[in-house]
């Protein structure tokens, strides 16, 4: 995670140099960068490209990772919301929370999200990660150099603890990135791609406090992405067989990919389950 001080030190310089000119990376379109920058490219290819672990080591996919991108692009495109449930630590929050709206953010620049984590703090957390890669990240940057923070007079229009606007052609109020808990008292704006980051911890074994965050979920959350065509994503460890993980798996209108450590510890096995609702259609991005 890249410290707050260090983020806004570099933001201070981005910002300057936003400014004076041209950025820093003067991207040539070479034919291997237009292949990442291709919707229809394996998005795998595109995360491996800028996506670093805490080392600063570029991060490659195992085939379960490369399996849970397609199968979200395929939920996606028939129209439903996406669920992918798998073990701990397993890098499910830096690839569809993080490394996802980052290329969003380059492919569809207009494109409104929102992250839904388990609290503020966390939500803070992750909208920290992806401020830290459009401000500090040479290879983010070479790959998207369109995506920077939208400026207005002398200063970032919404640069924050809770929010982040990019550079876009589309005139509207809402910012082009929001984090926040799942409990919070925001409304919330509209969007194109909510992630739902690891809503289900210790704190969701407590009656309360699961009955609080499904409210939220179903009753807030999903109810502020925009039809047709916007889509949300779930990410999740289940906790107990009544947690909110399980309870998408029955959910109308979403397929849940579950991915569990083999019985004989010797790999990973999955299944897909999708749960249709009557106005489910084949839906485009």
């Amino acid at each position: 995670m890249l410290a707050t001080a260090a983020i806004k030190r570099q933001g201070e310089a981005w910002l300057a140099e936003l400014r004076s000119g041209p950025p820093a990376i003067l991207t040539q379109a070479t034919p291997h960068l237009e292949h990442l920058r291709d919707p229809s490219t394996p998005r795998h290819l595109a995360y491996e490209h800028f996506l670093r672990d805490p080392a600063g080591e570029r991060i490659r996919w195992a085939d379960m990772h490369v399996h849970q991108i397609e199968h979200i692009q395929t939920a996606h495109a028939k129209g439903y919301h996406a669920g992918v449930l798998a073990p701990l630590g397993h890098g499910k929050t830096t690839l569809h929370v993080v490394g996802a709206t980052l290329d969003d953010m380059g492919l569809y620049p207009d494109w409104p999200q929102q992250i839904v984590s388990a609290s503020g703090e966390i939500a803070q957390d992750r909208l920290e990660a992806v401020m830290g890669y459009v401000e500090l990240s040479d290879a983010y940057r070479e790959l998207y150099p369109w995506v920077r923070p939208a400026v207005e007079g002398n200063k970032r229009k919404d640069w924050s603890k809770t929010s982040l606007t990019i550079d876009r052609k589309a005139i509207m109020p809402d910012p082009t990135l929001r984090g926040v808990g799942v409990v919070s008292k925001r409304t919330g704006s509209r969007t194109r791609r909510t992630r739902f980051d690891d809503i289900e911890d210790i704190d969701s074994l407590s009656q309360a406090v699961r009955k609080a965050r499904a409210n939220a979920v179903w009753n807030k959350w999903l109810r502020r992405i925009d039809p047709p065509h916007g889509r949300a994503v779930w990410v999740g460890t289940p906790q107990h067989v009544e947690d909110l993980n399980h309870v998408l798996v029955r959910t109308p209108g979403w397929s849940v990919l579950i991915q569990a450590v083999r019985a004989d510890f010797k790999g990973i096995e999955w299944v897909v389950v999708e749960n249709p609702r009557p106005e489910v259609e084949t839906l485009g991005v």
